[in-house]
């Protein structure tokens, strides 16, 4: 087996339980040194491994991350942050001990440069700091996403809205002008917040899910996506490169009472919902085995019906016909909207 990937010994494991699982990444880099595949670390340096086959990762596999050190550089360009964490897809060894260990993240696929760690992955071993004091919570608020400038397509007041061309990410698919809208109104002052998206607008809870901390993602009680697209609108652009699904599946592995709500008309029912399943729930389902009743969570409400003789298209009608709800605490799941037909719901 190759010295290549890097996560704790079983012995490691009996003297601490792994934690909860904060990211999910796929394995690469595994054949560098064939044949294929790597051995995991009790600890951040390449040496500390007891060389017993299957006690490591293969091509193809991916890893549940729980938090970070800085170690032994690796690879070309020296990295020196491992992630600690699991197996996701070989859970057991032969011997049946929890795979589980370091690994250099040269050989994780997590989107990131050498020496920087992806956001929201906490260090290891360090309790976190207490939290300051924080005034009483207002209630509720709820910021929604949109793709237009057209001030009639978005949320009413008290929401606040956020038109095109204010909190998109670009051609590097950034998460800080999302993120920094919502802060900037008031999102600390609220007890829940919901983050609501239609059609493209459905980037901006991502963004934002991205971006927060583990106490940020605690205040985002629901999600609602109105309509976000078709496979077709999902894969060609940040829907992919920002890596969404394991974004949500993140936010929904934090905070174990969030709902996400999809309302989805036509476009997004395309291709038996082939967008929102592969592009978004391939992910959360993957995380849900290591954390299981994450799907439970998700709701996919179906609405059917037809452009209209004053122009307006199934999809302008989603959000026409549902933006009067997206105040509402809790919001009501698969509510009843006036043109446009109720057809059912479903879980992944």
């Amino acid at each position: 087996m190759a010295l290549t990937v890097v996560l704790v010994s079983t012995a490691g494991l009996q003297a601490r339980p792994a934690a909860a699982a904060v990211a999910f990444f796929a394995v690469m880099n595994t054949s560098e040194s064939p044949p294929d595949g790597v051995w995991f670390r009790t600890n951040p340096v390449q040496g500390d491994t007891d060389h017993v086959t299957g006690h490591g990762v293969y091509a193809g596999d991916v890893m549940a991350v729980d938090c970070y050190k800085f170690g032994e550089a690796v690879g070309a360009y020296g990295n020196r942050v491992w992630y600690r964490g699991s197996n996701l897809t070989r859970p057991r060894v032969p011997t049946g001990a929890p795979n589980v260990g370091y690994m250099n993240t040269h050989y994780v696929n997590d989107g990131m440069v050498a020496n920087q760690v992806y956001t929201g992955i906490p260090e290891c071993d360090v309790a976190p700091a207490p939290p300051p004091p924080t005034p009483l919570p207002l209630g509720n608020e709820t910021y929604f996403y949109k793709p237009t400038t057209n001030p009639s397509r978005g949320a009413p007041a008290p929401a606040v809205n956020f038109a095109t061309g204010t909190w998109e990410g670009g051609a590097s698919c950034s998460p800080e002008k999302s993120y920094s809208l919502v802060k900037a109104k008031g999102f600390d002052s609220f007890a829940n917040v919901r983050l609501s998206g239609w059609s493209l607008g459905r980037m901006g809870p991502v963004y934002f899910l991205g971006r927060a901390s583990n106490a940020e993602l605690a205040k985002v009680d629901s999600v609602v996506m109105v309509d976000p697209g078709s496979n077709a609108n999902m894969t060609g652009g940040c829907d992919v490169a920002y890596q969404s699904g394991q974004r949500i599946a993140r936010w929904l592995n934090v905070n174990r009472t969030a709902q996400l709500v999809v309302l989805s008309g036509k476009d997004t029912a395309k291709n038996a919902h082939k967008g929102i399943q592969e592009v978004w729930f391939n992910a959360v389902r993957d995380a849900e085995r290591i954390t299981p009743g994450l799907t439970d969570r998700i709701t996919v409400c179906n609405y059917g019906g037809s452009d209209d003789r004053f122009g307006r298209t199934m999809h302008e009608k989603m959000i026409d016909s549902s933006k009067g709800l997206l105040n509402l605490h809790p919001f009501p799941v698969c509510p009843t909207l006036r043109d446009v037909t109720y057809q059912g719901a479903w879980n992944p």
